[in-house]
């Protein structure tokens, strides 16, 4: 993609322009909760470099339980969600109400690093959302130590220095069950309240 976030190329469109454009995605490839041969048509279109954010969300919401999944490659390898997954009334619903509130309020997305998390340029207004990849199972993304306990644990003293700062987050991760994630559990939902 060109750097941006969804949320600003959405904003830049303009809800009724980006509608559309998934709308007409969905006829061009013929997805329904029944076409196979459509979503790997677009999978693979997708995969040959055409990577704008329309055939990714309408490749996505024909996608196995609409999960998001790459192979070694960058490819995306999600099986077609056979009588499951289509951009159905509650989507187009949600994509709606989506971006008409982030266009409607000031926001703004980062996606970075926890490492690189600047608490101090945060405040009380701010929300942190902290999806991490899980500790305890086997998976790409924490195989040759890409994950480990050390990073878990540096996570959460984030979050506890979050907390103690009065900035909102909410925390996705697996948990260790120990007093210290225990207390970030607690306060965590504590903060949201």
């Amino acid at each position: 993609d060109n750097g941006k976030h969804i949320n600003e190329l959405l904003q830049e469109e303009g809800m009724p322009n980006a509608l559309n454009k998934v709308k007409n995605t969905i006829k061009e490839f013929g997805l329904s909760k029944t076409n196979e041969e459509g979503f790997k048509a677009i999978r693979d279109f997708y995969n040959k470099g055409n990577k704008e954010w329309y055939i990714f969300y309408s490749m996505l919401t024909h996608a196995f339980n609409y999960q998001i999944r790459f192979n070694k490659n960058g490819e995306y390898n999600m099986p077609f969600g056979k009588n499951r997954s289509s951009f159905n009334p509650n989507l187009e619903k949600n994509f709606i109400e989506f971006s008409n509130a982030i266009s409607d309020k000031n926001i703004t997305f980062c996606s970075s690093d926890f490492k690189k998390l600047k608490l101090d340029c945060l405040t009380n207004k701010d929300f942190i959302y902290l999806d991490p990849p899980y500790l305890l199972g086997c998976a790409s993304y924490n195989e040759s130590d890409g994950w480990n306990e050390t990073q878990e644990r540096e996570l959460l003293n984030i979050c506890d220095m979050a907390d103690k700062n009065n900035i909102k987050f909410d925390y996705f991760g697996e948990q260790i069950y120990d007093e210290q994630y225990l207390k970030f559990t607690k306060s965590s939902s504590e903060n949201l309240n």
